[in-house]
């Protein structure tokens, strides 16, 4: 798996829907459906802006809960979650 582009990412006020991030700032990462931009559209477009920082945040908590419990259920999920976002299975 290639790496994702680096963050930040964020959507603007006149295409609410669409991604940008600092390396193609001109262009929008995702395919915008300009016709549409429903609320839908604009909600996805938010989580989409937010993956690297919840990526990264998830990782720091995982890490950090780790040297308590390796056996938790929840770390088990989060590990799975973070593995999926890096390109794992």
């Amino acid at each position: 798996m290639t790496n994702h582009t680096p963050g930040p990412w964020w959507t603007a006020p006149e295409w609410p829907n669409c991604v940008f991030s600092l390396e193609r700032h001109a262009t929008p990462m995702i395919e915008c459906n300009y016709a549409r931009g429903d609320a839908e559209d604009i909600a996805n477009a938010r989580l989409i802006a937010a993956a690297p920082e919840l990526l990264a945040a998830l990782e720091n908590l995982h890490d950090a809960c780790e040297r308590w419990n390796q056996e938790d259920p929840v770390l088990k999920s989060a590990r799975e979650a973070i593995t999926k976002a890096r390109g794992g299975e």
